[in-house]
């Protein structure tokens, strides 16, 4: 696995019920994670997120959204629903890929995930 070659920056926005995480390596201007994100006391939720990892000749990004419902009940009663995509591009080509959670609980430590 790739590793950074710098050191990393974390930046937590709060204000109110919402805000933005933002994680930088500081020997490049686009930014690894953006998460802005909303929480109420039953729901948290990740809207628009984006990632970018850069590094080795492995050039990947994505999006991702993500809603936990009941979080702050621990994991065992939390659910998640969310979509987490990537897309990579090097010499061989261009590849993406999408991945859609249906509203999960629990049963996600143990669920068997089958791709056709």
């Amino acid at each position: 696995m790739p590793q950074l070659t710098s050191l990393v920056d974390a930046d937590l926005d709060w204000q109110e019920n919402q805000g933005q995480l933002l994680v930088m390596a500081r020997d490049n201007p686009d930014p690894l994670l953006d998460l802005p994100w909303q929480i109420t006391a039953q729901q948290l939720n990740i809207s628009d997120g984006r990632w970018n990892w850069n590094l080795s000749g492995m050039p990947m990004s994505g999006r991702v959204g993500l809603r936990v419902d009941n979080w702050q009940q621990g994991l065992e009663k939390a659910t998640f629903t969310g979509r987490p995509q990537c897309s990579d591009s090097g010499d061989a080509g261009k590849g993406n890929a999408v991945l859609n959670l249906g509203r999960a609980g629990s049963a996600w430590k143990t669920a068997t995930c089958r791709f056709t």
